[in-house]
């Protein structure tokens, strides 16, 4: 293999690697975030308020999304998150002495990454509020309800990461490639 065809592949790797870290098309939940999400919420279902997760990736309110399904567990409390909505759909103990308004939840844990169209914080934040709030009602233990990809208090005003410093390392990581090659060449 001949320096600069090692150096295109060597290129191309980094640029794939860097793409992808982390990085997801606007608006889509990273796997990981549905998966730690899902298991921070087994604390509620250990401590007996099972709750579920439902996300959807098209542009429709929660009350249309509620209104296809047909087979929800009254005993469960479901987390439902939208491209632009979210709602919680209190189950079991919880339908009848919930542990906080929903709108405490929503509008301060929610709705701003919502407004971004940062549905993965968005699903961090309100499992996050979700947990704060059983807790703060002395529902589950705080150990149990630490979500900890997020800090303990409430988000400040949001600025979007547009990752272009990821874009500016990869041209700077392929031209310092490219020269190494250029002179390996000579």
């Amino acid at each position: 293999m001949t320096p600069s065809v090692k150096a295109t592949a060597l290129t191309a790797l980094a640029f794939t690697a860097l793409l992808a870290l982390g990085c997801t098309e606007d608006g889509k939940l990273r796997p990981s975030t549905e998966e730690s999400s899902r298991a921070q919420l087994e604390a509620a279902a250990s401590s007996g308020f099972p709750t579920e997760i439902m996300a959807e990736d098209e542009v429709v309110d929660a009350e249309e999304l509620l209104a296809q399904q047909t087979n929800l567990d009254p005993e469960i409390t479901y987390l439902v998150l939208t491209r632009t909505d979210a709602q919680i759909v209190w189950g079991g103990a919880l339908r009848d002495e919930p542990p906080i308004p929903e709108e405490a939840i929503l509008g301060p844990w929610v709705a701003p990454y919502l407004k971004l169209g940062d549905r993965d914080e968005a699903l961090k934040a309100f499992v996050f509020g979700y947990l704060g709030a059983l807790h703060s009602a002395g529902r589950i233990e705080w150990d149990c309800a630490i979500v900890p990809f997020l800090p303990a208090e409430k988000p400040g005003p949001i600025v979007q990461n547009t990752y272009a410093w990821g874009i500016l390392l990869t041209l700077l990581v392929m031209l310092a490639v490219f020269r190494s090659a250029a002179a390996c060449g000579k």
